[in-house]
C-alpha cells in the first residue's frame, strides 16, 4: 500500500508539472505571437514592436506590389533583409489591412521617445533598445545620379504627409546622430515601414 500511495502522489506530481508546463507554452506563445504580424496577402511574417503608444513593424514591408516597388540593385537576394523599395504613390497604398503608411507626425512620435538620447540614430538600428531595427536598405533615384545608392549607410522611410509639393520621409544615416525628416521627390524607392492603426 505505500508503494501504491508513493507512485499515486508521483503521478498527480507529474500531472501538475504537465499541467504547468503546458501553460507557461501556452503563455510564451501568445506573447511571441502579440510581437508579429502576419500578412494574409503573401504569408509574410513581419516582426513588430510596441514603442509608446505605438505599434510599429520591426522589419521593413517586402510586400511585391504589382507597379511602384523594386529590389535595391534590383537584385530579389536583398529583399529578405531589406524589404522592396517603393515609390511614394505605391507606398500610401501598400500597407496591409489594420496598418498605414506613417504621418510625419507619426515620425515625429517615434522620435520624440528618445529626445534624451544622445544618438537616436543609434537606438532606432538592429540591436537598438527600441527595438524599431531600422536596417540601413539605401534608395533608388534620390540624391545621387546612380539608379541606387546608400545600402548599408542609409534608411529613408516615406511618410503620408506632404508639404503641399512633395512627400514627407524619414532618413537615417551613418554620418549623424538624429533622424531627419525632409522632403523626398515622389519618384524616389524608399522603404515602407507601417504603423498599426489604433
Amino acid at each position: 500500500m505505500e508503494i501504491l500511495s508513493r507512485l499515486n502522489t508521483k503521478i498527480n506530481f507529474m500531472k501538475k508539472l504537465s499541467y504547468t508546463l503546458l501553460i507557461f507554452v501556452y503563455t510564451i506563445s501568445s506573447f511571441a505571437q502579440s510581437n508579429s504580424f502576419t500578412d494574409k496577402r503573401d504569408g509574410k511574417v513581419y516582426k513588430t514592436v510596441k514603442i509608446g503608444t505605438q505599434t510599429w513593424m520591426a522589419e521593413n514591408l517586402a510586400f511585391k506590389a504589382l507597379n511602384g516597388c523594386l529590389a535595391y540593385d534590383n537584385q530579389l537576394s536583398n529583399v529578405s533583409k531589406y524589404g522592396y523599395l517603393y515609390n511614394w504613390k505605391t507606398a500610401k497604398t501598400v500597407c496591409p489591412t489594420g496598418w498605414h503608411l506613417p504621418s510625419k507626425k507619426d515620425f515625429g512620435t517615434l522620435v520624440v521617445n528618445y529626445s534624451g538620447s544622445d544618438n537616436i540614430n543609434k537606438v532606432l538600428l538592429p540591436g537598438g533598445r527600441s527595438g524599431f531595427s531600422a536596417q540601413h536598405s539605401g534608395c533608388s533615384n534620390c540624391y545621387s545620379s546612380e539608379t541606387f545608392y546608400g545600402i548599408g549607410d542609409y534608411s529613408y522611410f516615406w511618410s503620408s504627409s506632404t508639404d503641399g509639393n512633395e512627400p514627407w520621409h524619414m532618413s537615417i544615416g551613418n554620418d549623424n546622430n538624429n533622424p531627419i525628416i525632409n522632403v523626398g521627390n515622389e519618384n524616389s524607392g524608399f522603404s515602407v515601414r507601417c504603423l498599426k492603426n489604433n
